[in-house]
């Protein structure tokens, strides 16, 4: 991941969403913070954390939200957070009264945005064609090689 970001990774945190997200026999939120908990207990990403203060939320959370939580919760000085999404998250972005063009302007300007690629998906083609992304290209990095492009997130 350092190679793309230019920067030092120093921190992975990983926020399941709350059950008011609307998704389909999606698991119920202590579960899947629970499962990310022991996934990374018995793996060598102790750099990784998981961060269930969105899953405990009593309503759905921007995305914004949650990125300024983690920013204040990590407290590390000059340390930048970034959005990790896969590459078709970023396709959301144009589902109508989903997103803000305001969230996504700040996320993509204060944050960044790395994107994971996915089969099928072809971020390089929506970025440039996003009425916000286009103008903010240096902001978003898409990896260009990774060997998990077939996982669901």
């Amino acid at each position: 991941m350092e190679e793309y970001c230019e920067s030092q990774v120093i921190r992975g945190v990983i926020s399941p969403v709350s059950d008011k997200y609307s998704k389909p026999n999606l698991v119920a939120s202590h579960h899947r913070v629970e499962m990310v908990r022991r996934a990374l207990s018995s793996s060598n990403c102790n750099w990784i954390q998981v961060d269930d203060f969105e899953s405990k939320q009593t309503e759905w959370m921007t995305t914004l939200k949650v990125l300024k939580h983690v920013e204040s919760s990590l407290n590390i000085n000059n340390a930048t957070v970034k959005l990790l999404c896969g590459a078709d998250l970023i396709e959301t972005f144009s589902v109508p009264n989903l997103w803000k063009d305001d969230d996504i302007k700040e996320i993509v300007t204060h944050y960044g945005i790395v994107v994971i690629p996915r089969k099928g998906w072809n971020p390089d083609k929506y970025i440039s064609e996003h009425h916000i992304l286009k103008n903010h290209m240096k902001d978003v990095i898409v990896v260009k090689s990774w060997e998990g492009d077939n996982r669901e997130a």
